[in-house]
């Protein structure tokens, strides 16, 4: 079947899904309400998650190639769209959220034969093998980018314009090395995302979100891109270095590890919620919600085209990872200063404007 009649059934389906399952998402109480740190207006329904997984699931039975691939991907997100969904629902306890991460990613590994198995030449002296420490770092890494793009998905249209990026990314890559496969699962899932975010980003005739992803939107499609990332550096396929996924998620990794920290540094339980992310800091530093998403991903955006690059031109990992810590240093600066930092450019356009 033609790629743009693919592509253009997925969007479909997945707006479909999302105007069908809104009113009874609303009467099974499948929404979130205003309070504490959430300030939207009104329940908004928590079904974007169940729209894009339905309409992929639809589109995979239909097309065998794009099934054959996923089918693993399916059975494990399966269970984790499920058990969000309850978790969403009923608020269950985050043990059955970490116990779903889990079995989700052993089926990754045991059925799926996706696992990491090295992580290149990071250090300068020479690759660095995992051997049998590979399933418990494996799951360790996919666990953490489910739960990074999870704790990332704050503000109206963030977390997809992230994973959009990613997909951008991996998409490319795909392409470009006639990896068809994962190519066509990669395009689809864009398309999906795509639907999604027309629901759920701002815009001058939509003054807040209509959907969010819920729980069981981020947490799969950061097992998604976990599950890419794993495969697609895997020496069976080779077609991205390790190191180049980091910056291809650099965003949410950084603001994940860098809000621990500063949690761990102020004597407080590293899980915890507040209102720390870079989201909730740029807000404060007097950007709007549409400015913060434009910013984000933009820095997203720059970060994985540095990735792609770095792989396409084959600048030595070590080099790209030395090169990564020095923005995840620079980054937790401009952090702590946001607010300065604004001030500042304040003063400078204010004084610009004068001249």
């Amino acid at each position: 079947m033609n790629y743009i009649i693919l592509g253009l059934l997925v969007f479909i389906l997945t707006a479909c899904f999302i105007i069908v399952l809104d009113e009874p998402a609303k009467i099974l109480g499948l929404v979130d309400k205003p309070f504490g740190r959430k300030t939207h207006n009104g329940d908004i329904p928590l079904i974007g998650g169940l729209s894009i997984f339905g309409s992929i699931s639809i589109i995979g039975y239909l097309n065998e190639d794009i099934f054959g691939l996923c089918f693993q991907w399916y059975n494990a997100t399966a269970l984790l769209v499920t058990i969000a969904l309850l978790d969403d629902r009923y608020g269950l306890n985050p043990i059955f959220r970490l116990l779903a991460q889990t079995i989700a990613t052993l089926i990754m590994v045991i059925r799926g034969d996706v696992y990491i198995v090295e992580l290149g030449d990071l250090f300068g002296f020479g690759n660095i093998e995992l051997n049998g420490l590979s399933l418990p770092f494996t799951l360790f890494c996919v666990v953490g980018v489910i739960n990074a793009i999870n704790m990332i998905d704050g503000i109206d249209g963030l977390a997809g314009g992230i994973v959009f990026v990613a997909l951008l990314m991996f998409g490319n890559i795909t392409f470009n090395t006639g990896c068809n496969s994962y190519f066509i699962f990669i395009y689809l899932l864009s398309c999906s995302i795509l639907a999604f975010m027309y629901f759920n980003m701002r815009s001058p005739w939509r003054s807040q979100a209509t959907v969010f992803l819920g729980d069981a939107g981020s947490m799969m499609l950061g097992f998604s891109l976990a599950w890419l990332s794993i495969s697609l550096t895997n020496p069976k396929n080779h077609l991205l270095p390790p190191v180049a996924t980091i910056w291809i998620l650099g965003i949410p990794l950084m603001d994940t590890i860098s809000i621990m920290l500063r949690r761990i540094l102020k004597n407080k339980n590293p899980l915890s919620a507040d209102r720390e992310h870079i989201h909730h800091i740029l807000l404060r530093a007097g950007f709007n919600q549409s400015q913060t998403v434009i910013i984000i991903i933009s820095i997203s955006l720059i970060m994985g085209s540095v990735g792609l690059i770095g792989s396409y031109i084959d600048i030595p990992s070590y080099i790209m990872f030395y090169a990564f810590l020095i923005v995840f240093i620079v980054y937790n600066i401009l952090i702590c200063n946001t607010r300065k930092i604004s001030n500042i450019i304040c003063i400078v356009c204010h004084k610009l404007s004068l001249i």
